[in-house]
């Protein structure tokens, strides 16, 4: 019994290790997506203010 449940608890981890590195990977693009949209955010409202006088 412990063999079998070695195996499943081996098997678990590795799914977890697998989603975990996806997750991370979602995380970085997710980051610089977001200080893209922050750049082009602050270079519109930089345009608008100048627009504005």
């Amino acid at each position: 019994m412990s063999a079998l449940t070695a195996t499943q608890f081996a098997a678990h981890a590795s799914l977890y290790q697998e989603v975990s590195a996806h997750a991370a990977a979602m995380h970085d693009q997710f980051t610089v997506a977001m200080g893209a949209s922050a750049g082009a955010y602050a270079a519109t409202e930089a345009a608008n203010a100048a627009a504005a006088g």
